[in-house]
């Protein structure tokens, strides 16, 4: 509780000696109490009478977005924050055993009869709805180092309920690889057996929507060099496919068609910290052993964020505005559409 006070005092002072942003949903005897403000009487301020030679202050537009943008920013999150709350205390009252953290990396399975919680800094445990089972992998058993670990979260619960995926993420890379995550692993939720079942650091995962066919991309020294290879596994038979792009180092945001037999990506190169980066989308079909580059070397963010039923691709590219440090962007909308490998004004019916 102390470290906890001194971190809101110090925070406070930070805010204030920075000029540019007020402490907001503190009681106003707390603010006085931490700032040392006199309690005095606010005189008013005088008022101004607009003259012929009064300058008229036009607002910024840019300035007008990101201050919307920011606002609707904080609303997100504190509804948000207020769901996560409900959803945990619903939890608690379902699965006995959960540790006390309220987090992102807790996930329950389709099917409602498991939760996965990772509990920081100790272990990463899987409980049944029954109470009867708790499966769990302890911290040393997967990171080198308690020191500097990260965390232990699920990535994909198998459809037939037959067994959980999780990875971890140490910190703190120092690449911008598009990741999802580091090594691998498959637990066997009738016995609570786990292996590692891809290695390598700073990895990209996505399961096809059947949950047949799982896409992965090493990074383990992300943004060195190219061909980007993409890994195609297919979880029945255990087969798998690689596919080499010899133009990209990397590749993330990755979209499946609804039957698991297409996808796209984003793949880019350069690197963040020199300022080079260049985005591309490309297609996969699987049957047909094929490729495609829809968008060729955008210098803005590109991705794919809905695939309608009738092959037209949602489009989301992301501008920066101005120069410097930008905390917000602009998100833009087209649409494209794979039958006819044109870009089009509106999207079809589904």
């Amino acid at each position: 509780m102390k470290k906890f006070r001194f971190s809101i005092m110090l925070f406070a002072f930070i805010l204030i000696g920075c000029g540019r942003v007020g402490i907001t949903g503190l009681p106003a005897a707390t603010i006085a109490a931490l700032t040392k403000i006199p309690n005095t009487a606010t005189l008013p301020l005088p008022a101004i009478t607009p003259g012929p030679n009064t300058p008229t202050l036009t607002p910024d537009p840019t300035l007008q977005v990101v201050a919307t943008l920011y606002k609707q920013t904080q609303v997100a999150n504190d509804l948000s924050a207020q769901a996560t709350q409900r959803a945990m205390d619903g939890f608690r009252k379902t699965f006995n055993g959960m540790c006390e953290n309220i987090d992102l990396q807790t996930s329950l399975s389709p099917d409602g009869k498991w939760l996965a919680q990772d509990c920081p800094l100790d272990r990463f445990q899987v409980i049944r709805k029954d109470n009867s089972v708790v499966w769990a992998v302890k911290y040393e058993q997967i990171f080198e180092s308690i020191e500097g670990a990260g965390a232990i979260f699920p990535v994909h619960w198998a459809n037939d309920g037959s067994y959980l995926y999780f990875t971890q993420v140490g910190c703190c890379a120092d690449n911008d690889s598009m990741r999802t995550g580091n090594m691998l692993y498959r637990m066997d939720l009738g016995t609570g057996e786990w292996k590692m079942i891809v290695s390598g650091y700073f990895n990209h995962y996505s399961f096809s929507p059947t949950g047949r066919r799982l896409l992965y991309i090493l990074n383990d020294q992300a943004s060195t060099g190219k061909p980007l290879v993409v890994h195609i596994l297919d979880l029945n038979p255990g087969t798998e496919k690689k596919i080499e792009f010899s133009d990209f180092e990397q590749a993330g945001y990755v979209l499946w068609k609804e039957d698991g037999t297409r996808l796209v990506m984003t793949a880019k190169t350069g690197n963040v910290f020199e300022g080079n980066q260049l985005f591309s989308i490309i297609e996969i079909d699987i049957k047909e052993d094929s490729s495609r580059v829809i968008i060729q070397k955008s210098r803005d963010i590109a991705k794919v964020i809905d695939w309608s039923a009738t092959d037209v691709l949602t489009i989301e590219k992301y501008s920066y505005p101005g120069t410097g440090d930008q905390y917000y962007s602009i998100a833009e909308h087209s649409y494209f559409e794979l039958n006819t490998n044109a870009f089009i004004t509106a999207t079809v019916s589904p």
